[in-house]
């Protein structure tokens, strides 16, 4: 009869510890649930406001760095369409005002070519930018630009050396590319940003079309 009380009691002891561990296995699941989710009903209110608060300003950080992202897209399209009209305004004054095909070069000889380039010197040394006249401005870029565009087969200069290399170093000394836009503030880029100023209807450097160059026979 002892004995079998002393197991009966042993019994229970034994379940006693599995109810308590058990116990102990629930609060742990219940505290993990609380944290990963947080807005729970096993939360008190207070903290259940906090994290609200906390959901909702993430929620506004959100939206704030959408309408950011928003805001940096419609700067950039606005500024691709600026430059797409600033473009189109370039061209447009070019065509307008040229009574030439702006893809037709002006053909002479290479005699008439190195007498032009002989004046464009002299006129360059002698002479002020200012005092030089319209036409001699015209003369002087459409040698610069031919010397500086024109290759041959080997996409070696074709006019080099001599009186070629000392109008582009005379150019340079004078910088001439620079201080023209003070002769003629009123001017666009043109393709390949250099030059072009409508009040003579001539590009300089840059890409310029055929009309701004002259196509030298040998």
């Amino acid at each position: 009869m002892t004995i079998s009380i002393a197991h009966c009691k042993l019994v229970d002891y034994y379940k006693n510890i599995k109810k308590k561990k058990k116990l102990t296995i629930n609060a742990i699941n219940i505290k993990t649930q609380n944290i990963l989710y947080g807005l729970t009903c096993l939360q008190p209110f207070e903290n259940r406001v906090v994290l609200w608060e906390r959901w909702i300003n993430n929620l506004n950080f959100g939206r704030k760095l959408l309408l950011f992202k928003n805001i940096i897209w419609t700067v950039s399209v606005m500024r691709n369409v600026f430059i797409l009209f600033i473009a189109i305004i370039v061209q447009m004054p070019m065509l307008g005002q040229s009574s030439k095909n702006p893809d037709e070069c002006r053909v002479i000889t290479k005699v008439q070519f190195d007498k032009y380039v002989d004046a464009s010197i002299l006129n360059l040394k002698d002479k002020k930018l200012v005092d030089i006249s319209d036409e001699e401005h015209r003369i002087i870029m459409m040698c610069l630009n031919t010397i500086f565009m024109a290759h041959d087969s080997n996409f070696e200069p074709e006019f080099k050396g001599g009186r070629y290399d000392t109008l582009l170093k005379l150019s340079e000394q004078k910088d001439y590319a620079g201080n023209i836009t003070q002769v003629y503030p009123e001017n666009w880029p043109n393709r390949g940003m250099g030059y072009y100023f409508p009040k003579i209807d001539m590009e300089l450097y840059g890409t310029p079309r055929l009309y701004a160059c002259f196509g030298v026979k040998r």
